[in-house]
C-alpha cells in the first residue's frame, strides 16, 4: 500500500508536469482547465504526504521523494499563472465614460426568461452581448425591449449570436479568412466609435476542434490587429482559460485589450461544482478603468452570465 502510494504521487505529479508542457493536446488540454482545482489538491496531497510520513504510514523512499517534487514543480508552474491573473491589484487607466458590458451563453435550449430579465434589470448594462440566442428568446425576453439598437443572427442554433445595446450599432461584416463563429458590430459612445464582437469558440472535445479553436482566435487576433484602432471590446464564450498556453498567445498579440476578470480574484463561468472553469471572458481598451467584474448564476444554463462596469 505505502509502494503505491508513491507510484499515484509520482503519477498525479508526471500529470501536473504533463498538463503545463504539452497542452493543446488531449487529455492534458482539458486537465488544465482546472488549474485552480489542481493547485488546492496538490497543496493537501502535500501535505497530507508529511502528515504520513510524521507518522511513519509513509516510507520516504526515492519513489515518494521524486512524486513530491514533481508535484511541487508542476504546481508552481500551474499555480503562477493563476496567481498572476487572479491576485487582486490597484487598477490603472485613464478611461471616463461608463459603460456596463454584459456576456452570456444564454444556451440555446434555456427558456428561462424571468431569471435573464431579473438579472438585466438588475445590472442595467448598456451592451448586452448573447451567444447561443435563438429567435423566441428576443422576443421572450422582456427586457431587451428596453434597447433600442440590436444585432443579431438567431439562426436557432448553438452558434447564434445577439447584441442588444443603448448605444447606436452598426453591422460590420468581417472579411478574414479563418473567423466563422463571431458577430461584429461597431457601437458609437458619446461620438466615440468601438468595435465590438461577439465570439464563441470551438469547445475543445476533439483534437480537430482544439485545432478550428486555436485558428479561428489567431485570425481575430489579425483582424483586431489590422482594423487600425484600439477601441475595441469582445466579449463571448472563448473555450479556453487564462491559464493556458492558447489564452496566451491570443493575448500576448494583444497588447491594447485587457481582460476585464483579470485581478479580481478567481471567477468560474462554466460548469458546475466540482467541475468548473473560467471559460467565458471580456475585453477591453488597456486604457480603460475596470470597476467591477462579476459573475451571475442562470438557471438552464450551464455558464454563468458575466459583466463588468468600466470606465472607457
Amino acid at each position: 500500500m505505502k509502494s503505491f502510494y508513491s507510484f499515484i504521487l509520482c503519477l498525479y505529479g508526471l500529470i501536473l508536469i504533463l498538463s503545463h508542457i504539452t497542452q493543446g493536446i488531449l487529455p492534458f488540454e482539458w486537465v488544465i482547465s482546472f488549474s485552480p482545482y489542481l493547485v488546492f489538491f496538490s497543496i493537501l496531497l502535500c501535505l497530507l504526504s508529511v502528515i504520513l510520513a510524521l507518522k511513519k504510514k509513509l516510507n520516504v523512499s526515492l519513489l515518494a521523494l521524486i512524486g513530491i517534487a514533481l508535484i511541487v514543480a508542476g504546481t508552481f508552474a500551474i499555480g503562477e499563472k493563476v496567481l498572476s491573473f487572479t491576485t487582486v491589484l490597484p487598477e490603472k487607466g485613464i478611461g471616463t465614460q461608463a459603460v456596463t458590458l454584459v456576456s452570456f451563453n444564454k444556451y440555446y435550449k434555456n427558456t428561462n426568461y424571468a431569471a435573464i430579465d431579473s438579472a438585466i434589470q438588475r445590472i442595467q448594462p448598456d451592451i448586452i452581448g448573447f451567444i447561443e440566442i435563438i429567435s423566441a428568446d428576443v422576443s421572450g425576453i422582456e427586457q431587451l425591449k428596453n434597447f433600442p439598437y440590436s444585432q443579431t443572427n438567431a439562426i436557432d442554433d448553438p452558434f447564434s449570436f445577439g447584441i442588444f445595446s443603448r448605444y447606436p450599432l452598426n453591422k460590420i461584416t468581417i472579411k478574414q479568412t479563418g473567423i466563422r463563429n463571431v458577430l461584429t458590430s461597431e457601437v458609437t459612445i458619446n461620438d466615440k466609435k468601438y468595435i465590438v464582437l461577439m465570439v464563441h469558440a470551438y469547445p475543445p472535445v476533439t483534437m480537430r476542434d482544439i485545432e478550428k479553436r486555436n485558428s479561428e482566435l489567431i485570425a481575430i487576433q489579425k483582424y483586431i490587429n489590422n482594423v487600425g484602432t484600439e477601441n475595441v471590446i469582445i466579449m463571448g464564450d472563448f473555450n479556453t482559460t487564462p491559464w493556458s498556453k492558447t489564452y496566451d498567445t491570443f493575448t500576448s498579440g494583444l497588447k491594447q485589450l485587457k481582460n476585464t476578470a483579470k485581478g479580481k480574484g478567481l471567477n468560474f463561468t462554466w460548469g458546475a461544482i466540482p467541475i468548473q472553469a473560467h471559460i467565458d471572458h471580456i475585453f477591453v481598451p488597456s486604457k480603460a478603468i475596470i470597476e467591477e467584474f462579476k459573475i451571475e448564476y442562470i438557471k438552464g444554463s450551464d455558464h454563468r452570465l458575466i459583466w463588468s462596469k468600466v470606465k472607457l
